[in-house]
């Protein structure tokens, strides 16, 4: 299962990363905006409480780690019932390596934290919608909590020293804290992460990295089943329950968003693309993806991300 994860977590790619060092005194509140990317926050010092939009509270101190992969917006206070702000409305100062820094109050219990967003691609990834809208891991709860606090160290020095560059070693180092998030949420092997959890089924995860590492190959059911050391019959049960689509509708899925990726970069000609995710003939291969996207490769623009 972890050559498995590996391969899937090595599809993730991070940019357009901000980083931001918080310190708030007293009661405090503020809005952290929905953005298209993942948001994490982490307690540095003192507590803090994480309120949805819906009215839900998380409660983190001293150690703690929270994340969302899907940037859904939510507030971040010091209590319940405190005056809710814009982010614009506390004193926002960025340094000469464009690092953010929030400061609201001046006096009584400090907290201070250190929050990250950045843009996740493939965005249209399955992993990112199996994944609950928030991710936490409490210091308590943590079996080593050596590697977070060497990473956020690492991020502090970065801010700390000034040097150029820095914004880049910043956006590397988001993306192994996303990722070594990600990694520990999903040993938990709670039954609600659906298209992630059949990642640890030995058979069925097989079959998904070969579709994820091989997506021009001709795959048939009947070769998936072989992949999966599985009768046909039994691989589509289980792959339909666990992922939730059967094998070649997910990776019907698979292909067309990678193709829409390689259009929107305007590298590859639609011939190559074509290839690339299996096709030998660019007419069938027009013809799949208007159908799934309704325009032809010719006429595709940046499009909402299909879903399964």
């Amino acid at each position: 299962m972890k050559a498995t994860l590996s391969t899937i977590l090595n599809e993730i790619r991070i940019n357009n990363s901000f980083y931001a060092r918080s310190e708030l005194y007293g009661s405090w509140g503020f809005e952290n905006p929905a953005s298209n990317g993942a948001i994490f926050h982490y307690v540095v010092e003192g507590e803090f409480e994480l309120k949805t939009l819906e009215g839900e509270i998380y409660k983190f101190k001293q150690g703690d780690l929270v994340l969302t992969v899907n940037g859904k917006g939510h507030f971040l206070q010091s209590h319940d019932g405190v005056q809710i702000k814009q982010l614009e409305e506390l004193s926002l100062t960025k340094d000469e390596t464009n690092i953010l820094q929030v400061k609201a109050g001046s006096s009584g219990k400090k907290t201070v934290l250190i929050c990250g967003g950045m843009s996740l691609n493939p965005s249209w990834h399955p992993l990112f919608k199996a994944l609950p809208t928030f991710i936490y891991l409490k210091r308590e709860e943590q079996v080593c909590t050596a590697w977070l606090d060497k990473l956020i160290e690492l991020m502090n020095i970065e801010v700390e020293l000034g040097l150029s560059g820095s914004e880049a070693i910043i956006t590397r180092l988001c993306e192994v804290l996303v990722i070594e998030t990600i990694r520990k949420w999903i040993d938990k092997k709670d039954e609600n992460l659906g298209w992630a959890l059949a990642l640890q089924d030995k058979n069925i995860g097989n079959a998904l990295v070969k579709m994820h590492t091989n997506p021009e190959i001709s795959w048939t059911v009947e070769e998936l089943a072989r992949q999966a050391d599985m009768s046909r019959t039994s691989f589509s049960e289980h792959f339909s329950k666990k992922v939730g689509s059967s094998p070649i509708s997910y990776l019907n899925f698979l292909r067309m968003n990678l193709a829409a990726d390689d259009l929107k970069n305007g590298i590859k000609t639609i011939t190559e693309i074509a290839n690339t995710v299996g096709y030998d003939s660019v007419v069938s291969f027009n013809r799949a993806f208007k159908k799934f996207w309704g325009k032809p490769p010719g006429e595709f623009r940046v499009l909402p991300s299909n879903v399964l």
